[in-house]
């Protein structure tokens, strides 16, 4: 039972970590300009790599030990994470966005109070376990 919990607590760690990273690095992506036209071309190069790929670098950085196993669920976990969420948050109308700053929000309200609950079922969609 004890080897189960850990197991657990592995998987959840990583599978949180690599959601939140993407979670954050979409509305970066998603939202800013000079995010999207940087980040996105290194996203959609780095996207295809097998994760057996990726074990390798892995290994070398983290060891053997919990480290490694969290990385590959972290890195696995992260690119649906960001694929979803920039998606999303790019699909805002633009007339949403007018509207919030109209109304006197500024840009980081108009994300957090318009945009990010617009894009929330979609960013949802991502957060079921594998």
């Amino acid at each position: 039972m004890q080897r189960m919990t850990e197991t657990l607590k592995v998987m959840f760690s990583g599978y949180l970590g690599g959601c939140l990273a993407g979670l954050l690095l979409g509305m970066l992506i998603g939202r800013i300009k000079i995010g999207y036209l940087l980040l996105e071309p290194l996203l959609e190069l780095a996207r295809p790599i097998a994760i057996a790929a990726i074990i390798p670098i892995l290994m070398l950085f983290l060891g053997l030990g919990d480290g490694l196993k969290i990385g590959a669920v972290v890195i696995a976990s992260f690119f649906p994470a960001i694929i979803n969420t920039y998606s999303a948050m790019r699909a805002t109308p633009q007339t949403l966005e007018e509207t919030s700053l109209t109304f006197g929000l500024s840009r980081l309200q108009a994300t957090l109070l318009v945009a990010l609950p617009h894009a929330l079922p979609v960013i949802l969609i991502d957060f079921d376990w594998p």
